[in-house]
């Protein structure tokens, strides 16, 4: 088979010469960016679970959460676009930093709310701003920009796989916590 001149994404350094086997930095980009993706969408892939256990403690029905959850999707997008502005502006780290905060205040919100209001504020939210600084339209330019041309494609690839791994990996980890410290505890530890 003729070699077609292209060596893989993890292979390629500008001093392979010197360390055969050091990640080159944007391979390091590639993968953190993935595992924050993992992260983001495999907690948000958990929170299905918490309609049950919540709703039992918590007396609400389905209706509550999914207005919760549609509040979060509506706050991701438009929080994305906001979320773009800063981090073009400040920088992607401190977006995506900025971002964690905010999902990590909806989590917490969330184990502490008492009324649906407090649930439509947090999880709905805070949670959905966090998802616009720690999901897709902040972490693949800076995939984009880190990933020579030739290997981009294959990058975001690989970064947007990051979320359906969460989903693989994240939720039957929520699972077992919900099984093991409540959800009360599970939402502490996610």
């Amino acid at each position: 088979m003729p070699h077609c001149g292209k060596m893989p994404l993890s292979s390629v350094s500008p001093n392979s010469h010197m360390n055969a086997t050091a990640p080159t930095p944007y391979v390091r980009t590639l993968y953190m960016g993935a595992f924050i993706v993992l992260l983001a969408l495999g907690v948000r892939a958990t929170f299905g679970l918490f309609m049950p256990v919540m709703g039992v403690d918590k007396g609400w029905g389905r209706d509550v959460f999914s207005l919760a959850f549609a509040i979060q999707n509506l706050v991701w997008g438009v929080s994305a676009i906001f979320m773009g502005i800063l981090a073009d502006r400040y920088g992607s780290g401190r977006t995506i930093a900025l971002g964690a905060l905010f999902y990590m205040l909806g989590i917490l919100g969330m184990r502490y709310a008492t009324d649906e209001l407090s649930l439509y504020l947090t999880a709905g939210v805070l949670i959905g701003i966090g998802q616009g600084g720690t999901t897709f339209p902040i972490i693949m330019p800076v995939v984009a920009r880190a990933v020579p041309l030739a290997y981009r494609s294959t990058a975001m690839g690989i970064a947007a796989a990051g979320g359906s791994m969460g989903q693989f990996l994240v939720v039957p980890s929520g699972q077992m916590l919900i099984s093991g410290l409540d959800w009360t505890g599970a939402l502490w530890v996610l």
